[in-house]
């Protein structure tokens, strides 16, 4: 999502970390509003406004109560980046959201009892071509055999 001031252009990433059980429980809640899209913000119209802030506010219950994390990661373009590659450049929006949610939520640390551990990541819809949206999710999925990861279960 990108949020325009008057001289900055802001990136706005985020990423939300659920059980299936509350992530099913804020489905439920969706149908109940007759919310049966993606809800994003952007979608908010003067009808639906008040259902949207229902929705938030149980997904904040769940914030409240632990039940979901939260991160968010801001870049900006006041800083020009210096010395990136074409590849870099061209692959930039992957590159962030690889190291975002490689980072954001501490996976690698977030096992210490060392069990069996199961993750099921839901993206938004890829910006890019069919190959290069099934390469970033090709990384996402090899991160567990990172060496990191792999001394984390």
């Amino acid at each position: 999502m990108a949020i325009i001031s008057a001289t900055f252009m802001v990136e706005l990433w985020l990423g939300q970390m659920i059980s299936i059980k509350v992530k099913d429980t804020l489905e439920l809640q969706k149908e109940a509003l007759h919310l049966f899209s993606e809800v994003k913000w952007q979608k908010v119209t003067k009808i639906y406004l008040e259902k949207y802030m229902i929705l938030m506010d149980e997904f904040f219950r769940f914030i409240k109560q632990d039940k979901v994390k939260v991160r968010i990661m801001f870049t900006h373009n006041r800083y020009e980046p210096t010395n990136l590659t074409l590849t870099q450049r061209k692959n930039e929006y992957f590159l962030l959201y690889f190291q975002f949610f490689k980072h954001a939520f501490g996976l690698n640390f977030s096992n210490p009892l060392k069990g069996n551990v199961s993750l099921y990541p839901f993206f938004d819809q890829l910006p890019d071509t069919k190959e290069k949206n099934e390469a970033f999710i090709d990384f996402i999925y090899r991160l567990q055999f990172e060496q990191d990861f792999l001394n984390s279960q």
